[in-house]
This record gives structure tokens, sequence and C-alpha cells, in this order.
């Protein structure tokens, strides 16, 4: 006897620790749609293709799956270790990401300190506004003719 085939994905889509939203994105149906897939009994081919690639599954395991094999399902290892896989491929994915936004923030804050040093020598020789007042940075002197040496700091 085969297993109606809304049970099928739903049951893949638990497993795979989706939510309605999410699974309903990615097929192109609303979230309601994805609640009333209990009472579905058959899908055409087509269907169940299209579900399957929304889950990244294969075909063959959604027809495998509505095989009852003497009313026993999948065994607990395997459900198991797909779960496993899927945690270790979304946890891969997340390093992948901070590992881009650490190499981004180091280059912007290489690029910050090469304007710093940049700004910093221009500020060398250039002539004080009467008035204006400026932080001296360490080894920076005035001379009596209102310049700066070293680095200076408006």
């Amino acid at each position: 006897m085969k297993k109606p085939i809304g049970m099928v994905i739903k049951t893949i889509i638990e497993e795979k620790g989706l939510k309605a939203q999410e699974v309903a994105k990615r097929i192109g149906l609303t979230r309601q749609s994805i609640y009333q897939l209990n009472g579905k009994v058959e899908m055409s081919e087509g269907e169940i293709r299209r579900w399957a690639n929304a889950l990244e599954v294969s075909y063959e395991e959604i027809l495998l799956r509505r095989e009852e094999k003497n009313g026993v399902e999948s065994a607990p290892s395997d459900i198991l270790s797909k779960q496993i896989s899927r945690i270790e491929k979304m946890f891969q994915e997340q390093i992948e990401v901070k590992d881009k936004q650490i190499q981004t923030l180091t280059e912007l804050l290489t690029t910050s300190q090469n304007t710093i040093q940049q700004l910093l020598g221009k500020s060398e020789g250039v002539p004080r506004k009467p008035g204006v007042p400026f932080l001296l940075l360490p080894g920076c002197e005035i001379d009596t003719s209102g310049y700066t040496r070293g680095y200076a700091k408006a």
C-alpha cells in the first residue's frame, strides 16, 4: 500500500527542518497550500519533480518513500545521518559567509589605515590658519613661521 504523496513530502519537509513559508517560496505556492499538502493522495510526475527539486531530494527518493516497508519507515540512523549532513552543510555555509565578512572588514581596515597615514602625511608643512585650534600629535612641533613639523590634526 502506498502512502499519500502529501504525507511523504510533509515528512521530508520536517526532516529537513524547513518552514512552510520557506518551502512555499521555493516552489512558488502559498504557505496555506503547504499546510493543505497532507490531504493530497496523488500528484503528477511533473508536480513530484518540482517538489523534489524544491526539497533538494531525488524524484526517486520521493517515490521510494511512498512504498511502505511492512509499516516501517526509514531507519532512524538514516534520518539522523541526513539531519547531521544538513546541519554540517548549513554550518559550512555560515562559515563561508563569516570568512567573507572578515575578509571585507580586514580590507576596509587596511584601506582606512592607509587613508589616515596619507592624510597625516599631507598635513606636514601646511600653514596653520590663525585662530584655528588644532591638536598636535606626538612628535609634532610648531615653528615660529606657523608651519607644522611632523603630523598635526586640525
